[in-house]
């Protein structure tokens, strides 16, 4: 019976070392376990982390790309600016030669025209002094003319006179 009782105080024992081995393994299967998720964990915010810090140097990356071409376009804009307002520079000064131009056709017409109407004018003045001076003449002629007439009439008065004075003198 001792023997037996020893046989079955030495089962327990060893059934309770078993269990207390099996708790011993379960801990540690379970620490290993804990430490394997932290250590997952661990891995997946560094993963995260990486893929973090590579989306942000993307995002800078692609922020600094845009910055380069909006100033690459606003450079185009600008070239293209200047090279608008030299074509529409040129365009107007082409347009005021143009107008200059044929405002000085127009001057030297309109000189042409006020010379022409002047010399018109000019003949015209010439013929109407000329007629002037033929009325003028024939007013003259006309004047010469009565005066002499006047001139005879009183000669001939004076002679009437002086002939009828020598008829009463004699």
């Amino acid at each position: 019976q001792l023997q037996e009782k020893l046989q079955v105080e030495k089962e327990t024992k060893d059934i309770l070392k078993q269990k207390k081995n099996e708790k011993k393994r379960q801990s540690m299967l379970c620490r290993e376990y804990i430490r394997k998720q932290q250590l997952q964990k661990e891995e997946e915010l560094k993963q995260k982390e990486k893929e973090d810090e590579l989306n942000l140097l993307q995002t800078r990356k692609l922020a600094h790309d845009d910055v380069k071409n909006a100033m690459k376009q606003q450079q185009k804009m600008r070239r293209q600016s200047l090279i608008n307002r030299g074509i529409i520079s040129k365009e107007q000064n082409i347009m005021k030669k143009q107008k200059n131009q044929i405002e000085i056709e127009k001057n030297i017409e309109d000189f042409e025209l006020k010379r022409a109407a002047q010399s018109d004018v000019d003949a015209y003045k010439e013929q109407l002094k000329l007629e002037a001076q033929n009325e003028l003449k024939l007013k003259n002629q006309k004047a010469i003319e009565e005066k002499n007439i006047e001139m005879d009439e009183k000669e001939k008065e004076k002679e009437q006179i002086a002939f009828d004075f020598e008829l009463k003198r004699a």
